[in-house]
């Protein structure tokens, strides 16, 4: 048994590093991602890679069509993209993730978070091992509600400037963002509450990591 994952081990390890110096051997260009390279490069984070083909158009413009689907409160005009809250965060997948890239965080206190969130947790952790829910509100501030209904609290962002220096002496400065939940709808929040900022990450690439098989993946 030892000797057979031995030899597996080294078997994959070679077919790393061949692949490794296939890639490595590869002449630079501007198309750097060679076949799959965006023909139309303004919407290159919007589109189906060049080289996809018909099925993967298919199903590009089917996820795409859920991803930018604006939706509504029940009952809405359009069955298919009713259901939206009570209370949400944005009305699209799209508006978060902008053009499929990343979101940006508000310049200020006073800018509402349009691409960007605030996850929330209390110590300890449920019963799969994350983060432990706040009661009444559970992970994540949703910032926005129906006609008739609270948003469960309004966020509100600053930034504390941290200053250090690399190994090199270099000195640098980072921002810190701090978080205050303002008028919290469905009852106090626990004073142990512990609050996350996130900005929308990018949902370009996804498809490209999805079709690598496996296989590939193991042996690098």
């Amino acid at each position: 048994m030892k000797l057979a994952l031995a030899v597996l081990f080294m078997s994959a390890a070679a077919g790393a590093a061949d692949l490794r110096e296939q890639l490595l051997a590869a002449p630079i260009s501007p198309r750097l991602g060679g076949d799959t390279s965006p023909t139309t490069p303004l919407e290159d984070f919007s589109t189906v890679v060049a080289n996809g083909g018909e099925d993967s158009l298919t199903m590009f413009s089917s996820g795409n069509q859920i991803f930018t689907a604006k939706w509504t409160p029940s009952p809405g005009r359009q069955p298919v993209t009713d259901g939206l809250g009570p209370v949400f965060n944005r009305e699209s997948c799209f508006d978060c993730h902008l053009d499929n890239g990343r979101g940006a965080p508000p310049a200020g206190p006073d800018e509402k978070l349009m691409s960007s969130l605030v996850r929330i947790s209390v110590p300890g952790a449920d019963a799969n091992g994350g983060p432990k829910p706040v009661p009444n509100y559970g992970d994540q501030i949703q910032d926005r509600g129906i006609p008739g209904i609270p948003a469960e609290a309004s966020p509100s962002i600053s930034w504390q400037e941290v200053k250090g220096q690399y190994g090199d002496g270099t000195s640098y400065a980072l921002r810190r963002p701090i978080v205050t939940l303002k008028d919290p709808a469905y009852g106090p929040l626990p004073k142990d509450v512990m609050m996350s900022f996130r900005v929308a990450n990018p949902m370009l690439g996804l498809g490209l990591l999805e079709s690598v098989m496996p296989t590939t993946l193991h042996a690098l």
